[in-house]
């Protein structure tokens, strides 16, 4: 998979960041400290910063991506930014503390690169589940 420098931009399946793995079709971000279930709306913040990492992602952009049409106050992305970083950190440790930075009065830079994950191929997951049940069948029919 590519890695994704400054000013790159990054479709946002599945990624790694740092020591972070990020899968956006369940909400997870696994790291050496844990899982973290992000709400969806830190998850679009996450989302929309790993599509420009190293980047200026203004506050307009954010909130004009992420409620599209409404009347938010920047209270909302600042709660959301907030609520990312604590999960962040409680999922990779210290050394997720400086991946975002704010840009006082103009928006966030999410700080490491964003490397994209494919998915496991078709059948790998279940093959070694498939596995067990034949063990388990073989030594039950042995019995």
């Amino acid at each position: 998979m590519p890695d994704v420098q400054s000013g790159q931009r990054v479709n946002t399946k599945s990624f790694q960041l740092r020591n972070l793995h990020v899968d956006p079709s369940i909400g997870v971000v696994t790291g050496p400290s844990g899982s973290a279930r992000l709400e969806p709306r830190v998850l679009e913040v996450l989302e929309a910063l790993a599509r420009r990492p190293g980047e200026l992602v203004t506050r307009a952009e954010l909130l004009a991506e992420i409620w599209p049409g409404s009347d938010v106050y920047d209270e909302a992305l600042t709660q959301c930014v907030y609520q990312l970083r604590q999960q962040l950190v409680g999922a990779g440790g210290d050394d997720c503390r400086d991946l975002i930075t704010t840009v006082p009065k103009r928006g966030y830079l999410l700080n490491g690169e964003v490397h994209a994950v494919a998915p496991p191929p078709d059948g790998v997951a279940s093959l070694p589940a498939a596995r067990g049940r034949r063990h388990w069948l073989a030594g039950a029919l042995g019995v």
